[in-house]
């Protein structure tokens, strides 16, 4: 028996009965199991769980998070921009696109 760490849950059948689904984290399979090349595929090389530290697939992640954070930035200017400009028309509508004057009585 071997201990291995998966990474991505999978099905595995090896066809010599029913298929076994693997989720993420720790599991006491056969020598033959931890071995197959499939298994091999979605199980951490080392059999540790992955850290922060060495998970590249978290800097990936960050990477996307900030770049999304930015866009969100850019995009609530652009609505405010426009809201404003709305805003600047509707007033302009209500007067029948006249400005208001201090002098009108």
């Amino acid at each position: 028996m071997k201990k291995i760490y998966v990474l991505k849950s999978f099905l595995f059948n090896d066809g010599s009965g029913e298929p076994v689904t693997f989720e993420p984290g720790f599991h006491d399979v056969d020598d033959d199991v931890a071995e197959h090349w499939f298994v091999k595929a979605h199980i951490s090389p080392d059999g540790e769980a992955p850290t922060i530290e060495t998970d590249s697939r978290i800097t990936e992640l960050e990477g996307q998070l900030t770049e999304r954070e930015t866009r969100i930035t850019e995009l609530e200017g652009q609505l405010t921009e426009l809201t404003a400009q709305v805003a600047s028309l509707s007033s302009g509508e209500n007067n029948g696109g006249k400005s208001k004057s201090s002098d009108a009585k």
